[in-house]
């Protein structure tokens, strides 16, 4: 892909994403009214943190980078030995995940303990939490099933549908909370509502596009081929990086979990903000950026490929380090303009931004 390729590709997935972040704010500021930073916010955003810690690790974060560069090899082969092998990737991947799903359904109270061992002290807490989490959990299926999908339209650089998909979500929660609070017992049960919705529906927005590049996306029985070795092979070391920003996640989760009722909600809250440049600019660019690397290197020209990152890493840190003085110096206003009002009050305000500090500098 060309410069002019890969800037137009951090076009669509820069405005998506922007979009999808927007819908996001408007999702957390209609949470902050409705729950704020309460004892249902910590259990709601435990319990949807774990499906949200395993996507990050089998979803977008590992299994999309993988499956570019193998799909991106496929492309070049006879069509029935390309279909063949993408039908063993998603077939492949639809089965191991309904066995994770299962299983992390079944095992939720102890991966509730795990990262927020705090909350067994408080039963109330901590059975609220559980369930939640086996509400949500079957989301993680959803999403997963998305960074296949996803791995393939990006590998023949379309990058509209999988960026837009997270949108789906922000306004699936968006109307659960509004529309079925006053229909459930508590209105962390219409947010977990709206995950699920919003987790089938990105699903379903992929299919048409699979269709554009004449690619079905049906289950077959061979789950071992090829192209599915070789995505298990690059997915260690992909496991490894990302367990690090999990395993900071972990901890500041458990020890949150020990602190006084709201800590939870107080990171999350930060956080999203962070999230703001991270995946508007960070993100964007290093997706544009792979199918191009990853035809370099199958080029052999790996010299290529290094220009392209380096070139891609100034462009972000222009953006990055500028976003991050901006928050140390007026976090405090841009939190109140975002989030204050009903549940979310003078206490919030002030520990979220504590928290917004801490994040900017990491």
């Amino acid at each position: 892909m060309k410069k002019t390729g890969i800037l137009r590709a951090v076009g669509v997935l820069g405005s998506t994403t922007l979009l999808s972040r927007l819908t996001g704010y408007i999702r957390d500021a209609v949470i902050a009214g409705f729950i704020g930073t309460s004892f249902y916010a910590d259990a709601f955003f435990v319990a949807f943190r774990i499906p949200n810690m395993f996507r990050r690790l089998l979803g977008e974060g590992a299994l999309t980078p993988a499956i570019v560069p193998v799909v991106s090899d496929l492309k070049d082969k006879p069509k029935d030995i390309r279909d063949s092998e993408i039908k063993s990737i998603i077939s492949s991947g639809f089965f191991i995940l309904l066995i994770i799903t299962f299983l992390g359904i079944l095992l939720s109270p102890l991966l509730v303990k795990f990262l927020a061992y705090g909350y067994t002290k408080n039963k109330e807490l901590y059975d609220l939490t559980v369930y939640l989490n086996r509400l949500m959990f079957p989301y993680l299926f959803f999403v997963c099933m998305v960074a296949i999908f996803m791995g393939i339209l990006n590998a023949y650089n379309h990058f509209f549908a999988p960026s837009f998909s997270p949108v789906l979500l922000n306004i699936s929660m968006i109307f659960g909370i509004i529309s079925l609070s006053g229909i459930l017992s508590l209105p962390v049960y219409a947010l977990a509502f709206g995950v699920l919705l919003g987790g089938l529906l990105q699903l379903l927005l992929q299919i048409p596009y699979l269709k554009k590049i004449d690619i079905s996306p049906s289950l077959g029985l061979n789950l071992i081929s090829p192209s599915t070795k070789s995505i298990y092979e690059m997915l260690l070391p992909s496991f490894f990086g990302l367990a690090i920003t999990q395993i900071n996640i972990v901890v500041d989760t458990l020890v949150a979990s020990f602190l006084k009722e709201g800590t939870v909600s107080y990171l999350y809250y930060a956080d999203r903000i962070l999230e703001i440049p991270i995946g508007v600019i960070v993100v964007s660019f290093a997706t544009a950026i792979l199918p191009s690397i990853s035809e370099s290197a199958r080029a052999g020209d790996i010299n290529e490929s290094g220009r392209q990152f380096k070139r891609v890493l100034k462009m972000c840190l222009l953006f990055v380090l500028p976003t991050m003085i901006v928050f140390i110096s007026f976090g405090k206003p841009i939190l109140s303009t975002l989030f204050q009002r009903k549940a979310f009050d003078e206490v919030s305000l002030r520990e979220t931004y504590f928290a917004l500090l801490g994040y900017s500098l990491g």
